[in-house]
């Protein structure tokens, strides 16, 4: 099975190259989210979608952080290859998450330059983290089609079967 990871917020697609080297058995695929460093969002989840579109073979989506989110957030899309979703860090309501509020306040005082050595866009990300401010994915996380399987990767065997848990 091929394995899609989607990286985090102020993250890009390096940041799964170490577990694409553990996981080297597997196939895999770690798109930029953001690879012009300006896109929002909304823009990104669609160059997403159409990206899990053409894929010509089952595969797990690995979602960490923001990555998590869109994961969860493309899950009622018409993908008929995507066979094990697995989230990390994602929270599915930001709206009324007291510690998100806290972050982007957060990011408003934090000095540009530090975001420039970090690679990333100040002014895009403080964006992005008000775009999601509006996401409520309550339903789709209470109705996912996956919540009631597992598939487990461990360091010396292939993924396993779905299990009930």
């Amino acid at each position: 099975m091929k394995l899609i990871f989607l990286h985090g917020l102020g993250q890009d697609e390096h940041s799964w190259i170490t577990i694409q080297e553990k996981l080297s058995d597997y196939p895999s695929l770690a798109p930029a989210l953001f690879p012009t460093r300006t896109e929002s969002y909304r823009v990104a989840k669609q160059a997403i979608l159409k990206l899990l579109r053409g894929q010509e073979e089952p595969f797990a989506l690995i979602g960490l952080s923001l990555g998590g989110v869109m994961a969860l957030d493309l899950i009622n899309q018409e993908l008929p290859f995507l066979k094990a979703l697995v989230l990390s860090g994602s929270q599915y309501k930001l709206s009324s998450h007291l510690l998100y509020q806290l972050q982007i306040l957060i990011f408003k005082l934090i000095p540009n330059n530090l975001f420039k050595k970090q690679g990333v866009n100040k002014k895009q990300i403080i964006s992005i983290l008000k775009e999601l401010k509006q996401l409520d994915l309550t339903e789709k996380a209470t109705t996912c089609p996956f919540q009631h399987s597992s598939y487990v990767v461990a360091k010396t065997s292939p993924i396993s079967r779905p299990v009930e848990s």
